[in-house]
């Protein structure tokens, strides 16, 4: 497939793009849209159109997209289809696909040609915001999290069905005492533990697992945290896997989607 255009995600929070010319990725961006998801997709469009020409085609998904895609003279491309697209072109092994935004998560499954997905779009429990909110509260940025080491076996529990709870929680356990890298590797548990329960539904998802999406993207312990749950539940079920790669987060995890878009047009 020869790659040739604009791809732009535009999520809840962010907004991400991914050009191509003459069959080659040529740039990249993302960036926060705090609340003016058309300004800073204009924004992203301009810049990337100055690497691959004016007149590039356009596509545009994520949660934003269907209401953006005319004013940007775009196509509109469902996100489940788009990170689809993407993951069988870079993780073509891939059986099972969780994908964390700012305010949704999302389950894909991949069996051959076929796909089939969850969407948790009602709470924004288990997605990027809880965690924002949450290190918001401790007066922390992404950073604490983005340096966070291996989180523990043995964590204290932060509620997993709301963000709201969970925030409250976090700071409950803040004041009692608990070291904050113990408190911020829980609020990790949460989010996972809260996505099995929400999109997975107790089923096994089999392996190889692809995490995607800014926050598995930018805090590796998170991916630590989805590896321990699957691999025990794995071997509970007697589910074969292997040493360590059937959980991973790809290269470039956030810009599966807007690539994905770029890859409808073939």
């Amino acid at each position: 497939m020869s790659l040739e255009g604009i791809g732009l995600d535009v999520g809840s929070t962010t907004a991400k793009v991914v050009a191509a010319r003459d069959g080659r990725v040529v740039h990249r961006d993302y960036r926060r849209h705090r609340g003016d998801p058309l300004g800073s997709a204009q924004a992203l469009l301009a810049a990337a159109e100055a690497d691959v020409g004016r007149g590039a085609p356009r596509f545009v998904t994520g949660s934003a997209g269907a209401r953006l895609a005319e004013v940007l003279g775009a196509s509109y491309v469902h996100e489940v289809h788009a990170v689809a697209l993407a993951v069988r072109a870079h993780a073509p092994d891939a059986r099972t696909v969780i994908e964390l935004g700012g305010q949704d998560a999302k389950m894909i499954h991949l069996e051959g040609s076929a796909l089939s997905s969850e969407m948790n779009e009602r709470c924004a429990a288990g997605t990027g915001a809880t965690l924002d909110r949450c290190l918001y509260r401790l007066g922390l940025d992404e950073r604490a999290l983005g340096n966070l080491e291996t989180p523990e076996e043995d964590l204290p529990a932060i509620s997993a069905k709301c963000g709201v709870f969970a925030e409250t929680d976090l700071v409950n356990l803040i004041k009692a005492g608990v070291p904050e890298a113990r408190v911020l590797a829980a609020l990790l548990d949460a989010v996972v533990r809260g996505n099995l329960a929400v999109l997975a539904r107790g089923r096994t998802l089999p392996p190889r697992v692809v995490l995607l999406g800014g926050p598995h993207a930018f805090f590796p312990a998170l991916a630590t945290v989805w590896r321990r749950h699957l691999t025990a539940r794995w071997r509970e079920r007697g589910v074969a896997h292997g040493a360590g790669d059937d959980v991973r987060v790809p290269p470039l995890a956030q810009y599966f989607a807007a690539e994905g878009a770029l890859r409808s047009a073939g």
